[in-house]
């Protein structure tokens, strides 16, 4: 694999090892006072959302200009399917009913073209870009849909989305967008933030329903059949960190691999060894959540290249790093 040369980009973005080949969720992973709703933290990506309370005859959407906020919360996504919500706001209100959202920030929108959004809400929910409504599922109702679409230019827009809970203790709040030419999925702040977008295309980042994908060539990171991080490799390493900065609150997996050159045994221990390099620099010098993250050793069992050729085992040593994307 080529070396990666990569020139730094400003984010706006501010572990348990495993043995073995299979890494175990890490249950600990998880934001800091976080709710259905969001965190009370904010978080490297996030739009705040601010909390107010209705009165118990609302069955619309408030005026907020008028009222009063109780306090906010932070989040990166809206994907809160249908389900029982009675915890409230910890470390702002106890109240589960009765209460609005209203969610507002920047987002870049990185082609321009007609972009499709999709509402779904138990109870009343709203989406405006740029101060126009695009999608209306106002009302109290159960889990309920809506869409609008609306064509955007290339460059920053401001995104509103407004929800309400009414009564008892049902909730749903999920946002999905179709980009041009593009299939739906769940609408990430990440998709639409510019320094995380210019870190995935420098990174080489692949990605599918379940994952993100980093993969890093041995060469990158370590000297010949070394596992301590050579000084090289901390652009890289930077970079890397401050993309995983960027997804919180997602277990991340760190993988190492080598080829067939040598025992099973040692390959397994230095692919063991590099993995863990990795992820002791990504926590204490990266700013990772540790907690987040794991490890797992693959030695020479899963070759992505011939290790019959000399090109092939290039390839085949590496370090991949996996975001698994979850659901919130």
């Amino acid at each position: 694999m080529t070396p990666l040369r990569l020139v730094l980009v400003p984010l706006l973005l501010a572990g348990a090892h495993q043995a073995g080949n299979v890494p175990p969720q890490a249950k600990a992973c998880a934001p800091a006072g976080g709710v259905a709703f969001g965190s009370a933290t904010r978080t490297p990506v996030s739009i705040e959302g601010r909390i107010y309370f209705l009165q118990d005859d609302a069955r619309t959407l408030p005026e907020f200009a008028s009222m009063k906020s109780q306090g906010s919360i932070f989040t990166d996504r809206w994907e809160i399917g249908a389900r029982e919500f009675t915890v409230g706001f910890p470390g702002v209100t106890d109240r589960f009913e009765w209460f609005a959202l209203d969610y507002e920030g920047p987002i870049y929108v990185p082609v321009a073209g007609e972009y499709g959004f999709r509402l779904e809400s138990d109870d009343g929910s709203k989406l405006y870009l740029d101060g126009a409504a695009v999608v209306d599922n106002d009302g109290v109702h159960a889990m309920n849909e809506a869409s609008g679409a609306v064509t955007l230019t290339q460059g920053e827009h401001r995104l509103r989305l407004c929800y309400f809970q009414g009564p008892a203790t049902e909730i749903g709040l999920k946002l999905f967008v179709t980009p041009p030419g593009g299939t739906e999925t769940i609408f990430r702040l990440q998709d639409f933030n510019k320094d995380v977008l210019a870190s995935r295309r420098l990174l080489g980042v692949t990605e599918n329903d379940t994952e993100i994908r980093i993969r890093f060539g041995a060469e990158v990171l370590f000297d010949t059949a070394k596992f301590d991080v050579k000084p090289q490799a901390l652009d890289s390493l930077k970079q890397l960190a401050g993309l995983l900065r960027a997804y919180p609150a997602r277990p991340i997996v760190i993988e190492g691999h080598t080829d067939n050159v040598g025992t099973a045994k040692s390959n397994e221990l230095l692919s063991r060894h590099r993995a863990r390099s990795v992820e002791s620099w990504l926590v204490s010098q990266g700013g990772v959540a540790g907690a987040c993250v794991s490890t797992a050793a693959f030695g020479a069992t899963q070759p992505v290249a011939d290790n019959g050729t000399a090109e092939g085992r290039q390839k085949n040593r590496r370090v991949e790093v996996k975001i698994e994307k979850g659901t919130s």
